[in-house]
């Protein structure tokens, strides 16, 4: 067999062909003859030294191709299978290489040897992102950066299929018509372009949450909805001194009347009463007593920000700000800060 050995760690030069003799696999071990390779930016980061590897050493970990042997312990595979992996082990650079049984995949006949050998990884670091970690729906807005990458090709267009509006950043204009052949319905070019503020223009200052640091618990709530009864609210305040029992406490939920029928017919709201709830018709409150306070839409936006805060676990102190934000996009905000212990500290 030949593969490609790395004795030194620097640039494509150090990356030398040797011509060995191949090993027999062994127990759960498959012998694979590879037809296609897949070359990802992790093998650059091992060759340069950035990911230290134990020198002498193969490199690549993607590749497909066909089963030639298998050892005696091996039970999804056969000789002639036609099969992928992913996840190394290191030696996809060579004509052959023995991987574990568990890491394999089988390779259905419609798909070529070189589409899963360059997309494999990349595919499902995108299944991951759009699927583990959030699951990505047709009344989503997604914002996927380096679009006209690997990752970022594939997620765009995954993300389109499914119904979510994308929008994806590049570093070039050569990379615009890429990046929306892909998927994307917006790109933003971000060497000449603000993110946030081109972002923001996009999705019209839609939904949108921020939590800063701040000497004591703060909140600045925007509320915006296509009623003119409600339309656009916006309220500030500091909790201080008993004011959320006297300014925000008290706000009830609201909902508008042509909903009411439907969510009762289907056995929703059925404690909602006028007592409880503001019900907001075409022109008017049907609430006979009328609103607590004049912004009471936004205060209990507030209240209800308050509460999913609370999941924290401990009152936080800090800075608040929320554009036409709800309960998922709150507690979004929560998984992102304590992602990384740096972002805060208990006191």
């Amino acid at each position: 067999m030949k593969k490609i050995i790395l004795n030194n760690f620097g640039s494509e030069k150090e990356m030398k062909i040797v011509e060995e003799e191949q090993q027999k696999p062994i127990d759960n071990q498959v012998l694979i003859k590879h037809m296609a390779i897949g070359v990802n930016f992790i093998d650059i980061y091992q060759r340069t030294g950035l990911y230290p590897l134990n020198l002498p050493s193969s490199l690549g970990l993607e590749a497909s191709g066909v089963v030639e042997e298998v050892g005696d312990k091996v039970e999804e595979f056969k000789k002639g299978d036609r099969v992928c992996y992913c996840n190394g082990p290191l030696g996809a650079y060579a004509t052959h290489n023995i991987v574990p049984e568990n890491l394999l995949l089988h390779l259905p006949d419609e798909i070529e040897f070189e589409t899963v050998a360059s997309s494999l990884l990349k595919g499902l670091t995108a299944y991951f992102l759009m699927h583990d970690i959030y699951e990505v729906g047709k009344n989503d807005t997604i914002i996927f950066h380096a679009a006209a990458g690997g990752v970022g090709s594939i997620a765009s267009g995954w993300a389109k299929s499914l119904g979510a509006t994308v929008i994806g950043t590049v570093g070039s204009n050569e990379k615009i018509n890429y990046a929306k052949s892909s998927g994307c319905d917006h790109v933003i070019n971000i060497s000449k372009d603000s993110f946030k503020d081109a972002a923001l223009k996009i999705t019209d200052n839609e939904s949108s949450v921020q939590l800063k640091p701040n000497d004591q618990f703060a909140i600045d709530f925007e509320i915006d909805f296509p009623s003119q009864v409600i339309s656009k609210q916006s309220c500030q305040l500091q909790l201080i001194n008993g004011n959320y029992k006297t300014d925000i406490a008290s706000a009830r939920t609201f909902g508008f009347e042509k909903d009411v029928d439907m969510l009762r017919s289907n056995g929703l709201a059925l404690g909602g009463s006028l007592q409880n709830a503001v019900v907001v018709g075409d022109h008017k409150i049907l609430n006979k007593e009328g609103l607590r306070f004049k912004d009471e839409f936004v205060r209990h936006k507030i209240l209800d920000s308050i509460g999913d805060l609370y999941l924290a676990g401990a009152p936080i102190q800090g800075y608040f700000l929320g554009n036409k934000s709800g309960h998922h996009l709150n507690n979004l905000l929560l998984r992102s800060l304590f992602a990384d212990k740096n972002n805060y500290e208990y006191i």
